[in-house]
């Protein structure tokens, strides 16, 4: 018991000490690399994370990205069943224009119209490998936009 009471007291003064940086959505972007940087930058939406609860349909992080002009980049899941439904209905290799997330509330954003969207793949029952363990995403599209930009849209 003393051993543990110690080492828990000692893990709480290192807590700052461990935590993870965390940085609003324009500082992220402000240290984005130079184009052409041959290595990828991976960011975690840590407030709209569906494994923790969230919808996982927040547009900020996106939304911030277009108003920027940046393009070339990969972003998702966004769980969005009536853009799924538009692009399932469409087929793979159509071009659709679609409105992407913010549907759940005020903490997604605003929906974001995308035009000239390409439906790239469909796939119905999705899933992917977490730890081990598979989660499912249900249904789920593959879409890219005009600039290089790639969404993952899930069901789940």
């Amino acid at each position: 018991a003393r051993l543990a009471e110690q080492l828990g007291r000692e893990f709480w003064d290192l807590r700052e000490q461990t935590r993870a940086p965390h940085v609003e959505v324009d500082e992220a972007v402000d240290r984005l690399p130079p184009p052409g940087t041959p290595r990828p930058v991976v960011w975690a939406d840590v407030a709209d994370n569906a494994g923790g609860g969230a919808p996982a349909d927040s547009t900020f992080i996106l939304s911030r990205l277009l108003e920027r002009g940046i393009g070339s980049f990969v972003i998702g899941p966004f769980w969005d069943l009536g853009a799924i439904a538009i692009c399932r209905e469409a087929g793979e290799g159509a071009t659709v224009d679609l409105r992407v997330g913010g549907k759940c509330g005020p903490s997604s954003g605003q929906p974001v119209d995308l035009r000239g969207v390409r439906v790239r793949a469909i796939k119905d029952d999705h899933d992917q490998d977490v730890f081990g363990m598979r989660w499912t995403m249900g249904a789920s599209v593959w879409v890219e936009a005009p600039g290089g930009i790639h969404l993952l849209l899930t069901s789940v």
